[in-house]
This record gives structure tokens, sequence and C-alpha cells, in this order.
């Protein structure tokens, strides 16, 4: 399993915002990034936290072809690290600017997570697909259309694609509508920006 690069640095970025002393770790020391080391049970965790099936987060742990992969993991985290601290150097964890896009990025995050929760895995039944087909069959129809292909197994890639894509609107609406039930927001009446 290939580990996404652009996933990595916000996941360890948003593991080190407001994180306090954690408990000591005895494991190996990998790597150590302007004094904060990054230890093997640190890897393990960030892996298993990217890699959902434990099968393959430890084959990735432990896998001699891995090992290209895991030390590019390694570099990930180190320069996650690195940006972090010289951030905090620079005074830009004080910054309001860098801390609205922080509190955004995180927000989106658990949006997303949220949404991962609810969500589980979307599969299709094949009653699922047929049933969007014949939607989708009669709305070409009503615009006229006349060659409408039939429903086969070439079709399905598309329609599950179609159907996932239909589930997790759903979902986002469902989540918008749950945010606004369970987490009421009041705004001034006379609007923004007026005094």
């Amino acid at each position: 399993m290939r580990i996404q690069p652009f996933l990595v640095i916000p996941i360890v970025l948003s593991s080190w915002v407001g994180c306090g002393r954690k408990a000591e770790d005895a494991s190996k020391v990998l790597a150590n990034v302007g004094g904060t080391k990054i230890t093997d049970a640190e890897l393990g965790k960030l892996v298993r936290a990217l890699i959902k099936d434990p099968v393959q987060a430890n084959e990735f742990l432990s896998k001699d072809d891995k090992r290209a992969e895991r030390k590019a993991l390694l570099e990930q985290m180190a320069t996650s690290k690195a940006v972090f601290q010289l951030a905090q150097v620079e005074g830009l964890d004080k910054d309001s600017r860098v801390q609205a896009q922080i509190e955004s990025a995180t927000a989106q995050v658990y949006f997303n997570s949220l949404l991962e929760r609810r969500a589980g895995k979307l599969v299709p039944t094949e009653a699922d697909l047929k049933a969007l087909y014949d939607r989708k069959a009669t709305q070409a129809k009503l615009q006229g259309q006349e060659n409408i292909p039939p429903f086969e197994d070439r079709l399905k890639p598309t329609l599950e694609a179609a159907w996932q894509q239909q589930q997790q609107q759903r979902m986002v609406e469902g989540l918008q509508k749950e945010l606004q039930e369970k987490v009421p927001m009041i705004f001034a009446e006379d609007g923004v920006g007026k005094k």
C-alpha cells in the first residue's frame, strides 16, 4: 500500500498542535528533529492511522520491500516536525491569520472524519445499481434520447461511482442537518460588520 504524502503532513502536523507531554516512549529512536525524537512506536501509530487494515499496516511496518516507503514516511514526519518547530520559532503559532487557517483545516478534517464514520463502506447492491440505472434511463428518455445502453456489467463501474457519489452527497447533507440540530448557531440579527 502506498501512503500519499499529501495526507501525511496534515496528519502529522495536527498530531503536534496543542500536544502536551506524552508518556515516555521507550521504543527505538528513528530520527531526532531539533531535539524532538521520532520513535518506532510513533511511526507505527501513524501508519496504523493511515492504513485502516491492520494486516496491511503490519505488512507496511515489517516487510523488507516496504523499507523505502517507510523511510519516505519517516522523512515526511521529520519534515513536518521541522516545519512545525520553525513556525513556532518565527511566531506563526501566535499569528491570527495562521490560527484561522489551522482552525478551518482542523474543522475540515473533523467534518471528513465524521462523514467517514457515518458512511462506513459504501457498497451498492445489485438492486441499488438497477434502481439508479432505471432512474437515469427514464431521465434520458424524457430528454429525448433513444439509444440507451442496456443494464449490463460494463455499466457497473460507472453506476457504482454515481451511486457512491449520491450517497456521499446525502451524507454531507445529513451531517450538515445534524450540525444544525446538535450544535445551535445563533447569529446577530443586524448582520456582520454593522456597528
